[in-house]
């Protein structure tokens, strides 16, 4: 069992740039008008089981992001992973 304050179960929201390069001819989303290049914004919203008495991080993030350039597009996508601070 574990001792009251081992786990912390911290979430967060950010908001951040997002930059896409792609050298395929297809473009972005299939699209073969859609270029090398794409600009948009990003809103991750994530929460975490933090340990204590470890090093150790889990979290699961949901990232909706909105793309402006070269036209608007709005997607979503996820993260699961596991953080380890030295």
């Amino acid at each position: 069992t574990l001792a009251k304050g081992e786990i912390q179960v911290p979430w967060y929201v950010g908001v951040g740039g997002l930059v896409l390069l792609d050298d395929d001819d297809d473009g972005f989303y299939g699209d073969d008008d859609d270029g090398a290049f794409a600009l948009g914004a990003r809103i991750p919203v994530g929460v975490a089981l933090a340990w204590t008495n470890a090093p150790l991080e889990v979290y699961l993030e949901v990232v909706p992001h909105v793309v402006v350039i070269p036209g608007l597009h709005v997607d979503i996508g996820g993260q699961l992973g596991a953080r380890y601070y030295l």
